[in-house]
């Protein structure tokens, strides 16, 4: 084991199964008796682990559906709401574990709900989060789809300011156009990003096992190309 590494522990947002498996009318009732489990649930973690040994990581989907105006929601002020619900979960993480966020566009079948346009949403839930989470933000994460290789697409990173203390991941990632159209992508990301990781758009675990040992392979090459 490696000394310094840490345990991920990935935890979806407490609005997104009560938006998903909820009528619209009990959601805003239940929706404080959940989030007062799921952060009791984080607690216990660090209670029997301890937070130099973890990493949390906060996948945000739902609520980017609703920033994309794909879905509705019954309550008005949607982004300082569900902004003020994610800072809320930044500060319940220990300083001494690390803290990252997801920024994710779903992958039912593999799939987004919608494609995003370019970086600019995610940078703005980003900004938010940096200025008002009372804990450094370790990690970020935001997908990259297929077919942008364009730099419109990261064109928005243009302005943003990298943090020394703060990684930045592209899920830029993807097994279907093979070496060729990953490097194209991060050529485009690295115009206006001087450092930054790798990963698929939203993790593997919704992939074919017998697929496994192609990614694998992929971001081995892939993290060699691009240093």
């Amino acid at each position: 084991m490696v000394p310094e590494a840490r345990f991920l522990i990935a935890i979806p947002t407490p609005f997104a199964p009560i938006y998903s498996f909820l009528s619209y009318e009990a959601q805003e009732l239940i929706f404080p008796l959940y989030e007062k489990a799921i952060l009791s649930e984080v607690a216990s973690i660090f209670e029997n682990i301890p937070p130099d040994k973890v990493s949390i990581q906060w996948d945000v989907a739902t609520e980017m559906s609703i920033f994309e105006n794909v879905y509705p929601v019954t309550f008005e002020n949607k982004w300082d709401t569900l902004t003020t619900r994610l800072v809320k979960l930044g500060n319940a993480i220990p300083r001494a574990a690390e803290l990252g966020y997801h920024l994710c566009y779903g992958s039912m079948n593999n799939k987004h709900w919608k494609e995003p346009d370019d970086l600019s949403l995610c940078l703005r839930v980003l900004e938010t989060l940096n200025t008002r989470v009372k804990r450094d933000i370790n990690f970020v994460h935001v997908p990259v789809p297929l077919k942008r290789k364009d730099r419109a697409y990261f064109q928005p990173l243009e302005n943003w300011e990298e943090k020394p203390t703060q990684d930045f991941f592209l899920g830029l990632i993807h097994l279907e156009d093979g070496i060729e159209g990953n490097v194209a992508r991060i050529k485009s990301a690295s115009s206006y990003l001087e450092k930054f990781g790798l990963s698929t758009e939203c993790g593997m675990g919704r992939r074919n096992s017998e697929e496994i040992p192609n990614w694998m392979k992929l971001m081995s090459v892939l993290s060699q190309e691009e240093a």
